[in-house]
């Protein structure tokens, strides 16, 4: 009896230090792409915050478990590089909402008058979804439309 209690008492302790296999370590992917406006252009604010964020569907749905979202800066010449830990590193595998910050800093109070449109602004409204993994490669281009006037 005393056998069989320890022997449950170690498995008990090897589940709760392992966490049941939720902490093991998730495949990450060098993610890149371009950013430009309907008209060819590209969405910057000189001196400004103009940045793309992958935001981790599961996360937007209340599950925060390995739920970290990636984001870079677009470049001059459209073209982005994310990063989740490490410069450059990439994303995790999973599904993502994109969604983009194209301000100047410090952001105005007013937010009538931005370069694309609202819902791209938000990760709970835009409307672009992209899948990271093995089988892709994980390059996305993106054209967004203007900011209604």
């Amino acid at each position: 009896m005393k056998r069989w209690l320890m022997q449950t008492a170690i498995a008990g302790i090897c589940l709760l230090a392992t966490g049941c296999g939720s902490n093991a370590p998730q495949e990450m992917y060098p993610v890149s792409g371009n950013v430009k406006m309907e008209d060819g252009t590209v969405p910057l604010v000189p001196n400004g915050i103009n940045t793309i964020t992958f935001n981790p569907e599961r996360r937007l749905r209340g599950d925060s478990r390995l739920a970290k979202g990636a984001s870079g800066t677009i470049q001059e010449d459209g073209s982005y590089t994310l990063t989740t830990v490490k410069p450059g590193d990439g994303a995790f595998a999973g599904k993502y909402k994109v969604s983009f910050t194209i301000s100047t800093y410090p952001p105005p109070r007013n937010r009538k008058g931005g370069v694309i449109a609202n819902e791209y602004e938000k990760a709970e409204t835009t409307p672009l979804e992209v899948e990271v993994g093995p089988d892709s490669d994980n390059t996305f281009d993106f054209e967004l439309p203007p900011a209604k006037k």
